[in-house]
């Protein structure tokens, strides 16, 4: 079987025994060195590393000031643990519709906008970055703070509060955790606090995850290899749309209505032939470009654990399944 995502932390072995050779578990130098190596990596000058990416996303919405019957504007196309997160922090789920490329609409932002309303948090469905400058900027027109919600994926960390998961699968994980990064100082001092009352990072879990820092740009290069040869090989796969060969988390074709297998039956086709797919959760109707999305989007593998043949095998068996 072909893997959605895989996790090979086989490097860690020894940091993870000088770990548990020192007898502290928490609050040691493990977390403080994973901090300054992913703030180097995501090019963010403050990381806050949390038990988990739900976590973080809760943490960065308090501190910002959140209270209950406060309002978050998001995606349709946001999961579940997402919603869940904006709800623990005491707030209520307000959506805006998103653009053909997946990212936030801002004019839909702009529309969604109450007297409730105190943040915005995007999302990165798939895996891929987008540029937030528009919504950024119509965020700080109202006082809006924006948290993103950039879940396993990786890329340059913005002006707002990033929210990372650290889940398997991701660029770095640690097998459970998130980072919260910033290049606000004030703020970063506000996250730390609000970490050290309950949800830090172990010292074990910061272990697992200092070694992969330094790969982070080769593990983003050969994703963007698979993404350019699944797009170069799927496109023009009758009843299936294709993104370009971007960097992505996991890999997103649109299966149409025209297509000779509908989205679950090729979900099942595929998994026949050893190769493992994803589905995102269902938007709301009244959204129609997420509600389209989410209604015929597959995740193929994009991993950079993908060999040349094992990336070839995946446009070959998605292509014949639907008669290509």
């Amino acid at each position: 079987m072909i893997p959605l995502t895989a996790v090979d932390v086989r490097d860690a072995e020894s940091l993870v025994v000088e770990v548990l050779r020192s007898g502290s578990l928490a609050r040691g130098p493990m977390v403080a060195r994973f901090e300054e190596g992913f703030a180097r990596a995501a090019g963010a000058v403050h990381a806050v590393a949390v038990n988990s990416g739900t976590a973080a996303l809760v943490t960065a919405l308090r501190a910002h000031g959140l209270a209950a019957g406060d309002e978050v504007i998001t995606s349709p196309l946001a999961d579940a643990a997402t919603l869940a997160a904006v709800r623990e922090a005491g707030a209520d789920v307000r959506f805006a519709d998103i653009t053909p490329d997946y990212a936030l609409d801002p004019e839909a932002v702009a529309a969604a906008i109450t007297a409730g309303t105190r943040a915005v948090l995007p999302v990165r469905p798939f895996g891929r970055p987008t540029d937030l400058g528009q919504l950024a900027a119509l965020a700080a027109e109202h006082g809006l703070p924006v948290v993103e919600d950039a879940g396993p994926a990786f890329g340059a960390a913005g002006d707002g509060t990033n929210c990372f998961s650290l889940s398997p699968g991701a660029i770095v994980t640690t097998g459970q955790g998130g980072v919260l990064t910033t290049n606000d100082g004030e703020l970063a001092a506000r996250l730390r606090a609000a970490r050290d009352r309950g949800v830090a990072m172990s010292e074990l879990h910061a272990a697992v995850g200092i070694p992969q820092l330094s790969r982070v740009d080769e593990a983003i290069a050969a994703r963007r290899t698979n993404a350019r040869a699944l797009a170069l090989g799927l496109t023009g796969t009758p009843g299936l749309a294709v993104p370009d060969g971007h960097e992505w988390h996991t890999f997103p074709v649109l299966v149409g209505p025209h297509a000779m297998l509908a989205r679950e039956e090729l979900v099942a086709e595929l998994a026949g032939r050893g190769v493992e797919t994803g589905v995102p959760d269902r938007a709301p109707e009244e959204f129609r470009v997420a509600a389209l999305v989410s209604g015929q989007a597959l995740s193929l593998p994009s991993h950079q654990a993908l060999s040349e043949s094992d990336v070839d095998r995946v446009v070959r068996e998605v292509r014949d399944a639907l008669g290509a």
